[in-house]
């Protein structure tokens, strides 16, 4: 069934008023078979092209703000913090911004032109830009708003791909995991066959057709080596986004310490409207944010 045929059928439109959920559930998974159709044939992802080989995970963390640290916000300079703080010394941290991508990797002629006339998001191009450094160099890719509070490099170190799952929404919904972390081997052939892919897609695209259209074209490499996907082991990406639904409340040691034994990394986010001062005291985001350089309440 065809994206616009399904929502123009009385019982979807039913379905999403009294079961949401479901609704975007098989929006989603239309949306992907079309796209699928489209991208997942034509050598696109030849298996020649994308050869496994073994390989050891690099010590690196790319941490990302493309304006430049002085300029993220103060969530983001309090999860880098966390970073440096709890990693051990042998890790190293790169800061990934406009000004040094290009000599990190090269990306597709379309993705850079459209990102430069503003066609590519900010977001969107991050995505891009860890699909390429990644399959390039390897390493652990982290957003700029993931919180630390524990040292699992130990493990990371020991896999060849590795990223938080979306367990509870199932295999069949396009969703192979979370893109916020990242974990890989250099050329790893499901990252190769990614970046593959949304080169094809730039160059025919001038827009996104959906939001997680990066996520639907990870999903077709993962179909794709499903023997190498399945080699991973599996941690729900819930645990981690919890904390995130708890930055407004009163922080307390042992809640914290229960959010420390369901992981190692928090995902939140800097989409944060203004906070009044009396409201952000004595809060979990204020304990966060002290861990930011130059942040004091009020800014």
């Amino acid at each position: 069934m065809e994206l616009e045929e399904l929502e123009r059928n009385p019982y979807y439109d039913v379905l999403s008023k009294w079961a949401p959920e479901i609704a975007g559930s098989i929006q989603l998974w239309t949306r992907y078979q079309k796209l699928r159709a489209t991208y997942a044939g034509g050598g696109a992802l030849d298996a020649e092209t994308h050869a496994y080989q073994p390989g050891v995970l690099p010590k690196v963390i790319w941490w990302c703000w493309l304006q430049g640290v002085d300029a993220a916000p103060p969530i983001c300079r309090a999860c880098l913090r966390s970073l440096i703080e709890t990693l051990p010394d042998d890790w190293q941290i790169f800061i990934v911004t406009e000004a040094n991508y290009h000599e990190l990797v090269t990306l597709p002629e379309a993705v850079e032109r459209k990102y430069r006339a503003g066609r590519i998001t900010r977001t969107h191009f991050s995505d891009i830009l860890r699909t390429a450094l990644l399959a390039a160099h390897g390493g652990v890719w982290i957003d700029a708003t993931v919180y630390c509070t524990g040292d699992a490099s130990a493990f990371l170190a020991r896999q060849e791909l590795f990223a938080y799952q979306h367990i509870y929404r199932g295999i069949d919904e396009g969703f192979p995991g979370a893109s916020w972390l990242i974990a890989a081997i250099p050329h790893h052939p499901i990252l190769e066959a990614t970046l593959t892919l949304l080169d094809r897609y730039w160059q025919d695209h001038d827009a996104l057709v959906h939001y997680y259209t990066f996520q639907f074209l990870w999903y077709m490499a993962a179909e794709k080596y499903l023997t190498l996907w399945r080699r991973m082991p599996q941690f729900s990406d819930v645990p981690p986004e919890l904390l995130a639904n708890e930055l407004l409340t009163p922080y307390s040691e042992q809640r914290m310490a229960e959010f420390r034994r369901m992981s190692d990394f928090h995902k939140l986010t800097y989409k944060i409207a203004p906070i009044p001062e009396a409201q952000l005291r004595g809060t979990f985001l204020e304990k966060i944010l002290a861990r930011a350089d130059g942040w004091q309440p009020g800014v």
